[in-house]
C-alpha cells in the first residue's frame, strides 16, 4: 500500500520501490531527479511560477542504475530496483 507524503507517495514492493509525484504545471525538461542507494531528491521549476522540492530517505538499498522514470499528465513515476541484501556478518578465527 503506498505511503503518502503530501503529493509524493511511494510503494515498497517485493523487488522494487515505486515513487509517484504529482507535479502539475511543469514539463518533463524542468524536472531534476537524483537518486542514491538510500535516498531520492526530485525538484522542478517552471519559469518561477511553480516550484517542487521532494526528498525521501528509505531503508532498502536500491540499484541506482536501474532507475526508470515516466512523466504523464503531470504525474511523475519513478521505479528503482532493490539491491539484493547480503549477510554482512562473518566468523572470526581466534589466533
Amino acid at each position: 500500500k503506498p505511503k503518502h507524503e503530501g503529493t509524493m507517495s511511494y510503494e515498497d514492493r517485493d523487488k522494487d520501490i515505486v515513487f509517484t509525484i504529482d507535479m502539475p504545471g511543469v514539463s518533463k525538461k524542468d524536472i531534476d531527479i537524483e537518486i542514491e542507494e538510500h535516498s531520492i531528491k526530485v525538484s522542478a521549476e517552471n519559469g518561477g511560477k511553480r516550484k517542487y522540492n521532494y526528498s525521501r530517505k528509505f531503508k532498502p538499498a536500491v540499484d541506482t542504475e536501474s532507475a526508470k522514470a515516466t512523466f504523464t499528465n503531470g504525474v511523475l513515476d519513478i521505479t528503482v530496483k532493490k539491491l539484493e541484501s547480503k549477510p554482512t556478518g562473518r566468523k572470526v578465527a581466534i589466533k
